[in-house]
């Protein structure tokens, strides 16, 4: 694009027509924008421009939370009876984990019961028990709690303790548990290297069964040809829903029989020859029969 050509600046009315005045009118603008809309955004503090919200969000309530307020009248009588006491509906379940075997002597435990623990050994003949007797028996308790090291308290989902005797395992027991380990997989190794061997001895009759399938099944096909072929010579291939049916063999009666052509009975079956011979050669598909009554 060329130059723009300068136009004389002598007069006052040509100053005036050649220099633009969008620059004050777009001030003008700007400082009557501000002064409606309450002063100057670029030149007021962010303080009065934003605001920090510090209220929480209250959280939705759902129609299904409602529901789940409303408390059943049989509870709300149970609230009010402080005496009467909450019982499950059903004792839950213990985790298989937390199964264990209970193998103990009941007696023992029944007389203990019975007695107590804080109970005084007494002798039959109603005297106390020596210090000796009693030193003795002490001692044997404690041999006792060292014997059974490998017993192991464990604690339901009820609460309650229940005792379990686990048997040590000795290092000749894992020792013979890897040996067997090892043997079984050696035997299963042996096994599939012994199946895949055999079928390796037997490719060959693998293939010759393979060969006879596929001879039957190229006999199977030329069989099915052969009686496509056979088919189409008796009736034309099958163009529409119903294949074509030959009409029946017009065989002339003893009275119609007669010794010249000038004598013989008319009969009206020429347009139905006519269409079944169209439907034979295939110009004319073939369509079911309907009878009017």
């Amino acid at each position: 694009m060329g130059k723009r050509s300068k136009t004389s600046r002598k007069g006052k009315k040509a100053w005036r027509a050649n220099i633009s005045s969008e620059d004050i009118e777009d001030f003008f603008e700007k400082t009557t924008r501000d002064a409606l809309s309450g002063g100057n955004l670029s030149a007021a503090p962010s303080e009065d421009l934003f605001h920090v919200d510090k209220s929480h969000d209250l959280p939705v309530k759902r129609k299904i939370e409602k529901h789940r307020e409303r408390v059943l009248r049989v509870d709300s009588i149970l609230k009010k009876n402080p005496f009467v006491q909450l019982v499950p509906s059903s004792k839950p379940k213990l985790k298989k984990s937390k199964k264990t075997i209970v193998i103990e002597d009941k007696a023992p435990k029944q007389v203990q019961k019975s007695v107590g623990d804080d109970s005084v050994m007494v002798d039959l003949l109603g005297d106390d028990i020596k210090e000796d007797l009693k030193y003795f028996l002490e001692v044997g308790n404690v041999g006792e709690g060292e014997d059974n090291k490998d017993v192991k308290i464990e604690v339901s989902e009820a609460g309650n303790n229940v005792s379990r005797k686990t048997k040590r395992v000795t290092r000749v027991e894992l020792n013979k548990r890897c040996r067997q380990k090892a043997l079984r997989k050696k035997e299963t190794k042996e096994k599939a290297k012994e199946k895949i061997l055999n079928e390796i001895d037997s490719l060959p009759n693998i293939l010759e069964e393979i060969a006879k399938e596929d001879e039957d099944k190229q006999n199977k096909h030329l069989r099915r040809v052969i009686a496509k072929q056979e088919v189409l010579k008796i009736r034309p291939p099958r163009l529409g829903k119903y294949k074509f049916e030959a009409p029946p063999v017009q065989v002339l009666l003893t009275e119609e029989m007669t010794g010249s052509l000038r004598k013989l009975k008319a009969c009206c079956t020429l347009a139905r020859d006519r269409f079944k011979s169209l439907e034979k050669r295939g110009i004319l598909v073939p369509s079911k029969q309907i009878r009017r009554f």
